[in-house]
């Protein structure tokens, strides 16, 4: 193992696809896509123990932290008063570990992915963490795609570096079906999963030259990390720190970055509902059935019946169902994404008791 990595989970985001399965007070990370119960934030750690064990930090709201330490017991944590995206909390974790190490490598892996393969996993993280090594860059790595995907972000790849790494030409935000299917027939580009690699001091003057508001206030921070006053500190400055993902505000602006063309490690971002039900064996009709649910006559559907009240489906096909015994949810699984939509409007409506 190499005694500069760290490794850092994201795990702050509400994962409002998963509603009502997912809520505030337990958003996607501490579901379960396996039949012993383990949850995917566990999962995560897991694998981050591949690499170091001692170094791995949770970045989180501070809201999660009883149940972070229920799923994960004594962990680092570095807690976010609020919500500000990704981009504060990864500089604000560059900020720790360089009090640390100088010589500190990121890992940056989100907490409610689906990675199947462990070994190949490895092998493509090995290869990212040497390449952020020798040349100084910002990693991300990049997964082969399947099929024309419009749900996903790519990553176009340029000059050829070495083994599966490569130049990054350019990212390009989720497509119609007609360009993703260009971008997957040209082999030049790869779907971008969202996890990274870099050193912690590249990545703060990545961020200083892209972000200088969001690094400016970040240094004041610093300042007070390791000090009586630390907490105090984050209060006040982090809320007002500039909420901005790490790939808008970095990564698709930075001068030197590379990806690692990740090699079959049977990847899934677990974005929706269908997505996370797929992850369970379907009886003979492709259901998915959970909790106290009848299926007749019904096909290729995800039921989760978690409340007193039984859940009924009768002659459907290709939905999702969900009871939780305060809200039920049912929708085409073609569209499972977009409950995302709904989440917006019930906080348009301030229905803050259903969140």
């Amino acid at each position: 193992m190499d005694s500069n990595v760290y490794v850092f989970i994201m795990a702050g985001g509400g994962g409002s696809r998963f509603w009502p399965l997912s809520k505030k007070v337990k958003p996607k990370q501490f579901l379960s896509i396996t039949q012993d119960g383990e949850s995917m934030i566990q999962m995560t750690a897991k694998r981050a123990g591949l690499f170091t064990k001692n170094k791995v930090y949770v970045l989180t709201n501070k809201i999660y932290e009883q149940i972070v330490k229920e799923h994960l017991g004594d962990m680092n944590l570095i807690l976010e008063p609020v919500a500000r995206n990704t981009a504060a909390p990864i500089g604000l974790a560059a900020c720790y570990v360089l009090k640390q190490n100088k010589d500190a490598v990121m890992m940056v892996l989100p907490s409610d992915h689906v990675i199947l393969n462990t070994k190949e996993f490895k092998d493509t993280f090995d290869e990212a963490i040497s390449l952020a090594q020798s040349r100084k860059c910002l990693v991300t790595v990049g997964i082969k795609p399947e099929y024309p995907h419009t749900g996903y972000g790519y990553i176009k790849t340029a000059d050829f570096i070495n083994s599966n790494s490569y130049v990054v030409e350019k990212f390009v935000e989720k497509p119609n079906y007609e360009v993703a299917k260009e971008y997957v027939d040209s082999g030049k580009y790869l779907w971008n999963s969202g996890m990274f690699v870099w050193r912690a001091d590249v990545i703060l003057s990545a961020i200083k030259e892209c972000m200088p508001a969001l690094y400016e206030k970040l240094m004041l921070i610093n300042d007070s990390i390791g000090t009586p006053n630390e907490r105090q500190v984050i209060d006040e400055y982090f809320p007002n720190l500039e909420s901005q993902s790490i790939d808008f505000g970095v990564m698709e602006k930075a001068k030197d970055v590379c990806v690692v063309k990740a090699q079959n490690i049977g990847w899934n971002d677990v974005g929706s509902l269908k997505d996370w039900g797929d992850n369970f064996e379907g009886d003979a009709n492709n259901n998915v059935n959970i909790g106290n649910g009848t299926l007749l006559n019904t096909t290729n559907t995800l039921c989760v019946s978690n409340g007193e009240i039984p859940t009924f489906v009768v002659g459907m096909d290709n939905v999702v169902v969900v009871n939780t015994g305060k809200e039920v949810l049912v929708c085409n699984k073609d569209k499972s994404q977009d409950v995302k939509l709904l989440v917006e409007e019930l906080k348009r409506q301030h229905r803050d008791d259903l969140l």
